[in-house]
């Protein structure tokens, strides 16, 4: 008797027949195993293999040999879970040689789990031809990257909430930065709900306009310098019904002193397009305006402040072609400051190829318009990284309204931009994965509470028994005794029916087969090439229209429609003829409402109608569970496991599978698969 170790992880995880085939590969093939783990790794461009690009060829196939070594022992050992456990623990803790765990990106994990899943398929194919025996293993090895992937992404989540955990700290503190910044900076900051005529605003406001409370727009207005009054208010009105945008300059009167105010804003909308509220920065510019009138023939500078924005700033000399730029330039490009000469041809090599010409050409516009526009870019730097860019800037003019400069400033917004793309992949991807982990789990059980043990074998001994005792006692056993061996008879027949069923279904969860172009009129005719016993006890009648090709399993297919079709000819109305019509019909996903289509993909609908005993449409559900059954074994033979086959081999196939019935009238089965799926052009 062969006993099999069995070892159960977490989860549920069982590990029968891995641990076998992974010392086969440890024993034979480790290093061809490891070549194509690098391979592989190339192919799916793995970001963590940038952190070895300073090794030798044999250093890095040794390191990855050593890896493969103990990945293999682990299965062969089945000491799987402390092998995961370690492998987190270590992530966590920050002990992997060569990179930070800050440097893991969900994609390595996901990639990671790629690899390792097409190199172990690889071998599977030296190590059998069994194909029972090789989706049993590619089912373990499914098992295993689902817990694995699950571990990594708990610690991968776990040192993002670190990180926007210190984020948090580091916004507290820059706001506290930000009150200090403003009394050292002469800056301060209001809200201004333009509905109340209500105002908040920090103490730097009311040190500006030595106020003492909140006070109306029109008492502001009032202590305007007359010749400002309208230029403030065209201003805010323009805010009102345009951009939003408030950016405003003039010279404010209180206790008899006149100060130079520069003010900027941006207006908020409700959701009926109205103004609700200004929010924006007022600054005492008196003393620099009176320095800038000094300076304003020999230089000219932006309405940007760097005391309060902390941006970098820049100039373009269009008749020099003399780009200055502020230190803090320089170090967003990746430069030392002030280290070399820009020009605009030197600052356009530092733009992302697909942004160049579209900036390229709004500097012109500019130029030609003396308009400019805000502005969001993608820049190359020095040292080879991608950056996110955001800009404004302005158009200066000589006394003859010719334009000889352009000046502006730049933030670099990359991390704000990819932590918000980075957190809704991760979002997408684990929800994703888990409403995968309950589907599978879900399935697992109901199979498993079937087929946990071997039900043929003493199946088989039972009915040779059974018929040993008939051949030998037949005409001597009492009646009762006769009609017991009928009932077991007939309980062992259903129940190989069952057995066979079950392990129907179980291979249309097996995810290794290939997907190929199938004509459906073909299948078609095969199956109804087997069915000729009941369409002919049926007197059937099939009128069958032009079917597509579409990308599927072929064998899964014959047994689709092989299930529906005996299903139609089993609930068939006695009294009258069966009738079945299959149709075809090309449909858009915006009109599919039973199950949430792939968003812009068009579906094959393929129709099945009968005559025959119908449903009620409130088991319409119910009907593709397992082991669900409307009628009486008695009544109708089968198990209930046919159209859950169905429901499995149409979700496998990318697509699903609705049903409609009237009863005493027939019913109508709606497959729906997606004309764009698995690689069909």
């Amino acid at each position: 008797m062969l006993v099999v170790n069995k070892v159960i992880l977490e989860n549920e995880v069982i590990l029968e027949h891995f641990p076998a085939f992974a010392k086969f590969i440890l024993d034979n093939h480790l290093e061809e195993f490891t070549s194509f783990q690098i391979q592989y790794s190339r192919e799916e461009n793995l970001p963590l293999l940038k952190f070895f690009q300073g090794f030798t060829e044999e250093e890095f196939f040794e390191r990855a040999m050593d890896s493969s070594r103990i990945l293999l022992e682990a299965f062969a050992q089945n000491s799987l879970r402390k092998y995961i456990n370690d492998s987190s623990q270590n992530y966590r803790e920050n002990l992997i040689p060569l990179f930070q765990k800050d440097d893991v990106l969900a994609e390595d994990i996901t990639l990671v789990s790629l690899v390792r899943r097409k190199t172990f398929r690889k071998f599977l194919y030296y190590y059998t031809s069994d194909i029972l025996v090789f989706g049993n293993i590619m089912e373990e090895l499914d098992r295993f990257v689902a817990l694995s992937e699950m571990s990594s992404f708990n610690v991968f989540i776990k040192i993002q909430e670190e990180k926007t955990s210190q984020m948090n700290r580091e916004l507290r503190q820059k706001n506290e930065d930000l009150l200090e910044a403003e009394e050292i900076g002469g800056v301060g900051s209001f809200l201004w709900d333009l509905r109340t005529q209500e105002s908040t605003f920090t103490p730097m406001v009311k040190k500006v306009f030595d106020l003492t409370e909140s006070v109306p727009f029109s008492r502001f207005l009032e202590n305007l310098n007359q010749k400002d009054r309208k230029k403030v208010t065209e201003a805010i009105r323009k805010a009102y019904n345009t951009d939003g945008l408030y950016d405003c300059e003039f010279s404010y009167i209180s206790n008899g002193q006149e100060k130079r105010v520069w003010s900027k804003g941006k207006v908020q909308f409700d959701k009926d397009g109205c103004p609700e509220k200004m929010k924006g920065t007022v600054m005492d510019i008196s003393k620099s305006y009176l320095l800038l009138q000094q300076l304003k023939e020999s230089e000219a500078t932006n309405k940007q402040i760097q005391a309060i924005t902390h941006l970098g700033n820049w100039s373009w000399d269009i008749n020099a072609d003399h780009v200055f730029w502020s230190d803090e330039m320089y170090r967003i490009y990746g430069l030392v400051p002030q280290s070399e000469k820009i020009t605009l041809e030197r600052f356009l090599s530092f733009i992302h190829p697909e942004d160049k010409e579209q900036r390229l050409q709004k500097i012109q516009k500019a130029i030609e318009t003396g308009i400019t526009e805000d502005y969001v870019i993608r820049v190359l730097t020095q040292d080879g990284k991608l950056k996110i860019l955001r800009g404004k800037g302005d158009v200066r003019f000589d006394a003859n309204q010719k334009p000889i400069q352009l000046i502006g400033s730049c933030q670099d917004i990359t991390k704000e931009h990819n932590l918000i793309n980075e957190i809704q992949q991760k979002e997408n991807h684990l929800a994703k994965k888990n409403a995968e982990l309950e589907i599978i789990n879900h399935e697992l059980n109901s199979f498993n509470q079937v087929t946990s043990h071997d039900l043929k074998e003493p199946l088989r001994k039972i009915e040779i028994f059974a018929n040993r005792i008939e051949e030998k006692n037949g005409t001597q056993l009492p009646e009762d005794t006769i009609e017991y061996l009928s009932k077991i008879k007939s309980s062992i027949s259903r129940m190989k029916c069952l057995i066979e069923d079950l392990l129907n279904f179980s291979q249309t969860t097996v995810a290794f087969h290939d997907f190929e172009s199938v004509n459906v009129n073909l299948i078609l005719d095969e199956v109804l090439s087997e069915l000729v016993v009941p369409i002919e006890e049926k007197n059937a009648k099939i009128s069958i229209g032009k079917m597509p090709e579409i990308w599927g399993i072929s064998f899964q297919l014959k047994q689709l429609f092989s299930n529906l079709l005996s299903n139609a000819f089993k609930y068939s109305n006695k009294n009258t003829n069966t009738e079945i019509e299959i149709s075809y019909q090309l449909t858009e996903s915006e009109q599919i409402t039973f199950f949430d289509p792939m968003a812009g993909y068009s579906y094959h609908q393929i129709t099945i109608r009968d005559n025959g005993i119908g449903f009620d449409q409130q088991f319409a559900d119910k009907i593709f569970g397992m082991f669900q059954r409307l009628h009486a074994k008695e009544e109708y033979s089968g198990n209930g496991i046919g159209l859950a086959i169905c429901k499995k081999i149409m979700q496998g196939h990318g697509g699903d599978i609705y049903a409609e019935g009237i009863p005493g009238e027939g019913a109508s089965f709606f497959l729906y698969f997606p004309k764009n799926s698995f690689g069909e052009s």
